[in-house]
């Protein structure tokens, strides 16, 4: 079992060699996210569909902070993107995990309870 300064040379290391994988693509690297301690409004994208729903739904649109995974990743046929997937297959519960939904609102504890989907429904 790894302790946690050999955890992270361990996440280093896979992220150089990432790093270099993609420099020799012509690619690079970005993180991005939302502070999930945020406890201002949300910023509306300015595009119809989102403003519509802004007007649709008032306030409530201006306090939907959301943390999302997105992963885009461009394939050349259609036969590649199914072994990419295939070889994919065992990091899905990785990526699930990151996926998951922050445990704070507005840095409140939500501690990932059933309430914070309905808090978003209302």
């Amino acid at each position: 079992m790894l302790n946690i300064y050999e955890l992270e040379a361990n996440i280093f290391a896979i992220l150089r060699d990432l790093k270099a994988r993609c420099q020799a693509l012509g690619m690079t690297i970005c993180a991005a996210g939302t502070y999930p301690c945020c406890d201002r409004f949300a910023a509306i994208t300015p595009i119809p569909r989102y403003l519509s729903q802004q007007h649709t739904s008032g306030y409530l649109a201006d306090l939907m902070m959301t943390c999302a995974l997105q992963l885009h990743v461009g394939m050349p046929s259609g036969d590649a993107a199914i072994d990419v997937m295939g070889r994919l297959k065992p990091y899905l519960p990785i990526l699930l995990a990151l996926s998951a939904s922050s445990p704070f609102w507005w840095v409140r504890i939500l501690a990932l309870l059933p309430f914070a989907k309905g808090f978003y429904h209302r």
